[in-house]
């Protein structure tokens, strides 16, 4: 089932029983619908963000042109990774050649990690929010930042946020802050930092030096702290709060960070309905064929 903050106590005492013992289990979520709602995460939040992750190519063309441009994997404008056959566990599975699959995200552009998507979307959707309000005259606030932005209807491509001068001096003036032990302020630190926007990194003592390096040799501010994660994080939320222009990509409540797996199908696979039975895989509401050997 799709993700949603759904703890333990949601569930039977059987199922506990079977996941403590290590046994194969299959629990649906009680919090998901039948049209893969979940909690605070809709389909409509969810189709949003599928459009959303196409609306960026674009930009993301413009900012990093040596991952995106012509990427090994994927369409131009993706942050992608390759799909990879493992048929020696398909067939410990019982699977037919070609219908067991590894998707690598230690292998996604830009970042090298699943929270390439996670933590760019969030600070991407960020951006959008305040570039709509800034070409609008408006105020953007807080809370409207953690809502999937909808680029229908938006007015703007995705491209004036690498090159409309006076938009990138209105992003200047707002901040991100994260707390991360590395890969996810990787993601959020290079992304802001392309969008020019301060990026500031609250790291763990556990953190990569090399991570601390590229991100500080992007301009991002990393905060380098002699605790764990959790006094990353806090350091991070305390900072973030004491600045009204500043927005903290929070990993243990995001909204929006939720979208990481959104991404958009390729331009093969086509929109499935509910009832399809089609052999092919199947990504949430698209299907799309299997890569050949």
């Amino acid at each position: 089932q799709p993700f949603s903050t759904v703890h333990t106590q949601h569930m039977d005492d059987a199922t506990t029983a079977a996941l403590r013992a290590r046994r194969p289990v299959c629990w649906e979520n009680p919090a998901c619908d039948e049209d893969g709602g979940c909690g605070v995460l809709s389909r409509a939040d969810l189709d949003a963000s599928v459009r959303m992750w196409a609306w960026l190519r674009p930009l993301f063309v413009l900012l990093f042109p040596e991952e995106v441009t012509n990427p090994p994997w994927g369409e131009p404008g993706t942050v992608s990774s390759p799909l990879r056959r493992i048929d020696a566990m398909g067939r410990a599975l019982g699977l037919r050649p070609g219908r067991c699959l590894l998707k690598a995200d230690s292998n996604l552009a830009v970042c090298g990690s699943v929270k390439a998507r996670g933590g760019m979307f969030e600070v991407f959707n960020v951006a959008a929010h305040l570039a709509k309000a800034f070409f609008g005259g408006l105020e953007v606030r807080e809370s409207e930042l953690q809502s999937v932005f909808d680029p229908r209807g938006a007015g703007f491509s995705s491209a004036a946020l690498a090159e409309d001068p006076k938009l990138r001096a209105h992003l200047a003036e707002r901040e991100i802050v994260v707390g991360s032990t590395g890969n996810l302020g990787l993601s959020v630190g290079l992304g802001a930092a392309a969008l020019g926007m301060r990026a500031v990194v609250h790291m763990s003592t556990d953190a990569k030096a090399w991570k601390k390096s590229l991100l500080r040799s992007r301009g991002v501010v990393v905060v380098e702290h002699a605790g764990l994660y959790d006094e990353a994080v806090a350091a991070g939320r305390a900072e973030s709060a004491s600045n009204p222009a500043s927005h903290f990509v929070d990993d243990e409540s995001s909204r929006v960070l939720s979208f990481w797996a959104t991404a958009p199908p390729p331009s093969s696979c086509a929109r499935s309905s509910p009832s399809s039975t089609s052999r092919s895989a199947r990504s949430g509401p698209w299907s799309c064929t299997s890569p050949a050997a």
